[in-house]
């Protein structure tokens, strides 16, 4: 696959993992942060205090998505 790409797109795809990877790094670190928080933590917090509630973003308007593609 990699023979029939571009180097600008093997590039793109290089930087693409790269940032993959240090988005890993950066999730393991956190991790390991967390456990060593709560095995200090006196009273455990709540599970649901812990997770981070997805709200739903809200929708938006043609002429919203019309003035993000113009400014690309």
């Amino acid at each position: 696959m990699i023979w029939t790409l571009c180097l600008q797109e093997v590039e793109l795809q290089m930087e693409a993992a790269a940032k993959r990877r240090q988005r890993e790094n950066e999730r393991f670190a956190r991790l390991a942060w967390q456990t060593a928080a709560y095995t200090r933590a006196k009273k455990m917090p709540s599970l649901e205090s812990v997770l981070e509630a997805q709200k739903p973003r809200p929708r938006q308007t043609w002429q919203q998505q019309a003035a993000v593609f113009a400014n690309w």
